[in-house]
């Protein structure tokens, strides 16, 4: 896993967020694989912190947005 920093759209709001990555694994013969993760560490919004404010469900759909925008 590795520790990026990048700025992402949720929503329509641009936001800066740092998170740990993992590109996942490919399936092969003898191994299921993995998918590629994200894990939200912190959003900022102008400067602002607002991780204190995320739901869980909201920081789930960020670390998702994360796989998709920097991953793919």
């Amino acid at each position: 896993m590795r520790i990026i920093k990048t700025t992402i759209s949720y929503l329509g709001i641009e936001m800066e967020v740092t998170a740990e990555v993992d590109p996942g694994e490919a399936r092969t013969w003898d191994e299921p694989g993995c998918p590629a993760e994200a894990i939200l560490i912190s959003a900022d919004v102008g400067g602002v912190d607002v991780m204190s404010i995320l739901s869980q469900d909201q920081q789930t759909a960020i670390e998702a947005e994360i796989v998709e925008e920097v991953m793919a």
